[in-house]
């Protein structure tokens, strides 16, 4: 049946015949209600003799239209005209991967791009039950803006028999027809067996591996040729394509292609997850050929061939649990860019209220179901989720002072999750949690150099020098948990319980890094977030009665804990955190971006603004972490050795760095030729230094056991050592001696910053100055120095008299692309103030509800 350009169906209007199969005929029409240009898809006269073959269709198609979602075909209409039974849907322009395909094979990039969004299609229809049966490259659609969209899901299994090289067949299986394409087809299609949803992700592993090698993994002569080898034969290994496969890829298409269906991914959503996983965590230096990275793969080649094994195993077993057989099923919640700050389930277990920052916007709530996609937002802009009740409140903090790295300061305010407004309840908090019942809340005060733990609010229960985080109420309501951690805004931490008379005892101590957590269901463990060596954070879990201590879920990329249900659900994110290095350079004041591997900080710039010193203290830059001198033309950096910091000493012949774990000593780098040496050995924790502009003697600060913090004196060639100043002055970083190296930027008792004078030990306070603000240089006239707040980018500079206190805007700094950014760590400039290096976090996350973790 063909129409007519100007034929009406119902409001839509044809245009113009777009192509014909054997589900029938498809036009461009225009809806004449909405004015929008539309697909229509006629279906063959046989659908409409055959009232089953209909009633089905109809059904199918109702389940489609509910389903919104980025990678499937939208659905708009189902209708009939006399005996014209149509489909409407989106009108897309772009080309089926089947026409990409057949002009050339897709780059590793290109094809983990559309694989990843066919998944995420895949298990969003799944989830309705809907199950494609013919998944092929001829039905996948990638629209001119690189998006990948399922075309004929749920639809496939009414379609005729049709010949051609993408030769079709129908196979009976119960209840009706399933339609299967030879060379698509899973081998329990081709014996007549019934299809399921792992019937899709055996096709979607073949369009993998055809995207990846160029190649069809089965394709015989006849059709029965190779429905034979679909049964028989495994397709030759992608290495032996001549394509560069990364193992861990190659892993992946393995288990989608396995015969057995139950030894493939038994959800498109636990394969979309290790397909994420693989992006996040092999980044593109593992998808395509090293560009700027030979510093690393030279030094570590051993290390890096057991990083891509162990990446393979973990891939292919990821989300693996420590009970034998156990697998978690991972529902993906989010899905823009940017990060999740906090996130709760509400008494319903069904509905889940998180707060993100989508896009470098400011962060707001939004609500989500588990049965459903999409989101709402709850018009709480810039609010954080700290905690749900199980009456229905929200906790929420808000008018946010302190953005720091890892934790915001703010007001701590309740909202009914029924609608209204926000009511204050508490200033300077940082965490809450409610009790069981809900009636009272426990939170964390930030009191700038103590943290308060205090339950119910205004009744301290606990306190420290030290900051405190993540507090959680017990199911009984008997006993709270947090994290203690010596650093300020530092995760190295430990796990503590304290009951409600104050009596606590410390779980686990001494954690690489230790964060989020909370109580198991039952109230006999404790579930957190943490790092023991370093490196990727996985969840763990320790007993309350005895401290014993198990993991339960390792899986690439850092795994973060935010909420547990009563009946087992969890709350995960997947983020890939990471501190990146941006700078200003030259009269034009050009942003560059400076990162290399996953945690890279300036430490130090020339007076010239021609070099930096940085290091790398992530998973790139090994447990000893790696020190580097980089050119700030761009040109690759030049490795130095192991060490946490470094100051360029004024003649520019040597970096000054200290070692990366306690007490920290002294070494001396050449930047040319030369010998490394150690120049200190004794107990002194040595951290910020700066060199005198004599070149011989270096300021330090540092701390002895069982002592604060206070200022030395070194002298660089035999490494005697004096102290300066009295205990208690902490200093600022590096490159902040005063020009003529007579005053030291420091941090006084309390924590405001300070001018030091050097000869007599005397010190003054900058006027107008907060505890957030941080002096980073010193201006060229001596009379006054460059600061931030450290926090949220954009962030202003300021030019700050160090006798009046007055302050002029100096420049506004932020990177190109704010998504994720979170958190502004570092500044080296030049004291005129043409070069400036900036670090920053910056993590991109997404929310996922996870069940089956045990």
């Amino acid at each position: 049946m063909s129409l007519n350009s100007g034929t009406k169906l119902g409001p839509y209007e044809i245009i113009a015949p777009l192509g014909a199969g054997g589900m029938g005929e498809v036009y461009r029409a225009r809806d004449t209600r909405l004015d929008r240009i539309v697909a229509i898809k006629v279906l063959p006269p046989v659908m409409a003799v055959d009232s089953d073959r209909l009633q089905r269709f109809q059904h199918e198609a109702r389940i489609l239209s509910a389903l919104n979602h980025p990678n499937l075909l939208a659905i708009y209409d189902v209708g009939s005209e006399g005996e014209v039974h149509f489909l409407v849907s989106e009108f897309l322009t772009g080309h089926t991967l089947r026409t990409l395909l057949d002009e050339s094979p897709l780059g590793v990039r290109r094809a983990v791009e559309y694989s990843l969004q066919i998944a995420k299609g895949l298990a969003a229809a799944h989830e309705k039950g809907i199950v494609h049966r013919d998944l092929k490259p001829e039905n996948i659609f990638i629209t001119d803006a690189g998006v990948a969209k399922l075309l004929d899901f749920g639809l496939a299994k009414v379609a005729p028999v049709s010949d051609g090289s993408g030769i079709t067949m129908t196979v009976q299986t119960v209840p009706g027809l399933v339609l299967g394409t030879v060379g698509y087809m899973a081998p329990e299609q081709v014996r007549g067996q019934a299809a399921d949803t792992r019937s899709d992700i055996f096709a979607f592993g073949l369009i993998l591996y055809e995207m990846l090698s160029g190649k069809r993994a089965f394709h015989g002569v006849t059709a029965a040729d190779t429905m034979s080898a679909i049964l028989k034969e495994d397709p030759p290994e992608l290495s032996e394509t001549g394509r560069q496969v990364p193992l861990a890829l190659e892993s992946i298409v393995s288990h989608c292609i396995e015969k057995n269906p139950a030894r493939r991914f038994q959800s498109a959503q636990d394969l979309s997850f290790n397909l994420e996983q693989f992006t996040h965590s092999s980044g593109s230096a593992s998808v395509l050929p090293a560009t700027g990275r030979t510093i690393r793969h030279r030094l570590r080649p051993a290390v890096i061939s057991f990083g891509v094994l162990l990446l393979a195993g973990a891939m292919f077993f990821a989300g693996r649990l420590t009970k034998v057989g156990a697998r978690p099923i991972f529902h993906q919640l989010t899905f823009q860019r940017g990060r999740v700050l906090g996130a709760r389930f509400s008494p319903d277990g069904q509905t889940i209220l998180y707060s993100a920052e989508w896009n470098g916007e400011s962060p707001d709530v939004y609500s989500t179901r588990s049965d459903r996609p999409g989101a709402r937002s709850l018009g709480m802009l810039g609010g954080e989720v700290l905690a749900v009740s199980s009456a229905g409140d929200v906790a929420i903090l808000s008018k946010i002072t302190v953005t720091l790295n890892f934790a915001d300061t703010g007001t701590l305010a309740i909202a009914p999750l029924s609608g209204g407004a926000p009511r204050d309840v508490a200033e300077s908090v940082q965490f809450a949690d409610f009790s069981p019942d809900g009636t009272q809340l426990a939170i964390i005060r930030d009191l700038v150099s103590r943290g308060r733990l205090e339950y119910p609010v205004g009744k301290p229960l606990y306190e420290a020098g030290a900051w405190l985080s993540n507090c959680r109420i017990s199911p009984r309501g008997d006993q709270i948990a947090f994290a203690e951690h010596p650093g300020f805004n530092d995760t190295f931490g430990s796990l503590v319980v304290t009951d409600m008379a104050g009596h606590h005892k410390t779980l686990e101590k001494d954690w690489f890094e230790l964060l989020d957590l909370a109580w198991s269901p039952k109230g006999d463990e404790i579930w957190f977030t943490g790092s023991s060596q370093g490196g990727q954070r996985s969840l763990y879990a320790v007993k309350v009665q005895d401290g014993r201590t198990r993991p339960v879920l390792e899986a690439p990329g850092n795994v973060v804990l935010k909420d547990i249900f009563r009946d087992g659900k969890v709350l995960l994110v997947r983020e890939n955190l990471r501190r990146e290095l941006s700078g200003f350079v030259g009269k034009e004041a050009k942003l560059r971006d400076f990162s290399w591997f996953d945690w890279t900080n300036a430490t130090d710039l020339s007076p010239d603004g021609k070099t930096f010193v940085f290091y790398e203290a992530g998973i790139g830059g090994g447990k000893d972490f790696s020190l580097f001198l980089r050119k700030t033309d761009g040109s690759p950096p030049v490795f130095l050795g192991s060490g946490y910091q470094g100051a360029l000493s004024p003649d520019g012949k040597w970096v000054l760095a200290n070692s990366a774990h306690p007490p920290a000593q002294m070494f001396l780098y050449p930047t040319g030729a030369g010998e490394t040496r150690q120049i200190t050995h004794d107990k002194i924790d040595h951290y910020s230094f700066a060199w005198l502009p004599d070149g011989k003697h270096v300021i330090f600060a540092g701390s002895e056991p069982g002592h604060s913090g206070r200022l030395y004196r070194m002298d660089v060639e035999d490494g005697s050592t004096s102290p300066i100043s009295a205990e208690g002055l902490g200093f600022f970083g590096l490159g902040q001696l005063s020009p003529d190296g007579k005053f030291a930027l420091t941090v006084c008792a309390d924590f405001k910053p300070c001018i030091f004078r050097l000869d007599s030990g005397d010190s003054r306070p900058i006027p107008g100055l907060r505890v957030d603000d941080v002096p980073v240089q010193w201006n060229e006239d001596r009379q006054s120095v460059y600061t931030f707040r450290f926090g949220a980018l954009p962030v202003q500079g300021q030019r700050v008299d160090i006798l009046t206190g007055s302050q002029r805007p100096w420049k506004k700094i932020a990177p190109a692309d704010l998504a994720g950014v979170h958190g502004l760590s570092g500044v080296s400039m030049t004291r005129d103030g043409r070069v400036c290096l900036f670090s920053y976090l910056r993590t991109l996350s997404d929310l996922y509800l996870v069940q089956g973790v045990q």
